[in-house]
């Protein structure tokens, strides 16, 4: 029978582990190399995985489209928070006057008269609230963060966006709220380029300068808006105000105008030709969608989500177009449910009011 021989480099000292040195290292090493699976690189340092990483002490917040609505349009608050419709009247001057007998003896004058007509419209509700514990409270304090002034905040953001995308372009047509780039009035002007403005700058910019047809097809559907706003009132309204989506305003703000002879982006030599202010609006985006409804993609301009991009020109007064706000943002007082403390909020508002419609027009398909 074979025998096995085990060489063994130094014996436990006298007494066996109990009598092990703790501060004698050699003594260590030994007792280590004894025991299975014994690793000498975990413990042995007094840094752990977390203690050596650096924890900002400012909260960095997601940041969202910017509200510009009550940028754009005159806020009405007239109407009282506990209305539930809105009517506002238009006064329409009835008949001409004429040329009469010179000799002072006419009889049948023509009437002049006033004639008016109205419109109702919905007072809306929108509502959303927001918890919080006291146990949340606690720890918000030990990292220095206010828990429920940041949930306070996101609420009424969640608030304000909604109420934007209610002032573009309203709700469902069964809500019967409406918006500024659909309110009752507010002309659709047919586009006078071919394709998109994203696809019409694509094609031109192989091109060093661009080509006089590209930047003239981009000016002739703003200038087409301009002149119906003009027409359509009979001079009495002038455009002042171009709102582009954002894809939009930012390829016109990059793309150069005439990169070998100027400096100008598409969008300057775009102002001076039509003499008009433009700005870009979010809630534009998707304006050109059925505000609160699916929308079958397949059969809205042949499935391309490009053909529902709207833009809007108008003339910047209260005479023209208001924003209904009946009331701001409220946070009822805080409800206890157990440990949990909830905050009901409400706001109400009835989108827009087109006080004279014909200041404005909108165009689809850029």
């Amino acid at each position: 029978m074979a025998s096995v021989q085990v060489k063994v480099t130094r014996d436990f000292p006298q007494g066996g582990i109990a009598h092990m040195r703790l501060d004698s290292r050699e003594d260590f090493e030994m007792y280590a190399k004894s025991v299975a699976g014994f690793r000498q690189d975990v413990g042995l340092t007094v840094a752990f995985a977390r203690s050596l990483e650096h924890i900002f002490a400012k909260a960095y917040e997601a940041l969202f489209a910017q509200y510009r609505a009550h940028e754009f349009f005159a806020t009405n608050t007239e109407v009282d928070a506990g209305a539930m419709s809105f009517t506002y009247r238009m006064l329409e001057r009835i008949g001409k006057a004429a040329v009469i007998d010179g000799s002072g003896n006419a009889k049948n004058l023509p009437n002049i008269d006033v004639g008016a007509e109205e419109w109702q419209a919905p007072v809306i509700t929108l509502g959303a609230s927001y918890n919080f514990t006291r146990i949340n409270q606690l720890s918000g304090a030990m990292m220095n963060f206010s828990i429920e002034a940041e949930k306070a905040r996101a609420c009424r953001e969640a608030f304000e966006e909604l109420e934007e995308t209610i002032y573009a372009s309203g709700l469902s047509s069964t809500m019967g709220v409406v918006g500024v780039t659909n309110a009752p009035g507010v002309a659709t002007v047919t586009q006078v380029s071919s394709g998109t403005w994203i696809a019409q700058i694509l094609a031109g910019i192989g091109t060093a300068p661009l080509t006089a047809t590209l930047v003239n097809a981009l000016a002739s559907d703003i200038l087409a808006m301009k002149y119906q706003v003009k027409a359509k009132s009979n001079g009495r309204h002038a455009a002042t105000n171009v709102l582009l989506p954002i894809n939009l305003y930012a390829a016109l703000d990059i793309v150069p105008e005439s990169p070998l002879f100027n400096s100008k982006t598409l969008l300057t030599w775009l102002e001076e030709v039509t003499g008009l202010d433009f700005d870009d609006w979010a809630a534009l985006n998707n304006a050109g969608l059925v505000s609160g409804s699916p929308v079958n993609m397949a059969a809205v301009s042949g499935g391309n989500p490009a053909q529902l991009t709207r833009i809007m020109v108008y003339e910047k007064s209260p005479e023209v177009m208001q924003l209904i706000q009946v009331q701001p943002f409220v946070q009822l007082a805080p409800q206890m449910v157990g440990l949990a403390v909830e905050v009901p909020c409400y706001s109400r508002v009835g989108g827009a009011m087109s006080v004279r419609p014909l200041g404005a027009v909108v165009m689809d398909g850029l």
